[in-house]
């Protein structure tokens, strides 16, 4: 049986509002479609340029939840690495995360 979640994590960029922020989450996004495949898709990034407030979102599939929780965390982290971010304390640093079944 293969587990399809949806996967929405909201945080904040330490350091505040950056000019580079919007090319930035730019670069995320297409990281993460260029990493697309059949355990992750439907991949989306918003920020508030205002607040340095980032959204990521991405629909991920494994074998149970946790794995398929692990996809998608690791898509994230890949992708923002890729587009020359960090992320130091990704744990703690979140406002929100959200992850919840999707049917199929």
């Amino acid at each position: 049986m293969t587990v399809t979640i949806s996967v929405h994590r909201e945080f904040a960029v330490s350091g505040g509002p950056d000019d580079n922020l919007d090319e930035h989450t730019d670069r995320v996004m297409e990281e993460l479609l260029a990493i697309e495949d059949d355990q992750l898709t439907d991949s989306a990034v918003g920020v508030d340029l205002g607040t340095g407030h980032v959204e990521i979102e991405v629909t991920a599939r494994a074998q149970t939840f946790e794995d398929a929780l692990v996809v998608a965390d690791g898509a994230m982290r890949t992708a923002i690495h890729a587009a020359g971010g960090a992320t130091p304390n990704w744990q703690v640093i979140q406002i929100a995360l959200r992850a919840e079944l999707v049917e199929a």
